[in-house]
């Protein structure tokens, strides 16, 4: 297994493996910390292969998951957007259209408990 491609895997994961603290100073997470990580993100990291087909998951999964760049609903009815994020058990997201001016429509995010 390459440090290379462990790095690739963990910054596809949204991981920094690079950064510099508060007091300026340059920080990088080792391999070791990066497989613990990624492994407790369900992303296996211990070999080359569990690399690989890691690789491969998660970009199956943000293939799955990545919003289009236009979705379009009916006035009125429900839009279903749970293939696109998890379910919040406590709380539940609606939107709702808001004219803005005569010309334009936006989406705005709503948020009730």
């Amino acid at each position: 297994m390459s440090e290379a491609q462990l790095e690739v895997l963990a910054g596809r994961a949204g991981l920094a493996v690079d950064w510099i603290d508060a007091n300026g100073q340059p920080q990088r997470v080792t391999p070791q910390v990066l497989e613990a990580i990624l492994a407790g993100l369900g992303l296996p990291a211990d070999s080359a292969e569990a690399i690989e087909t890691s690789l491969l998951n998660l970009q199956l999964e943000q293939q799955n998951k990545r919003l289009p760049p236009l979705l379009t609903a009916d006035v009125g009815k429900a839009l279903d957007l749970s293939r696109y994020f998890h379910p919040i058990a406590s709380a539940s997201f609606t939107w709702r259209t808001v004219n803005h001016c005569q010309s334009s429509w936006m989406p705005t995010p709503c948020c009730r408990a």
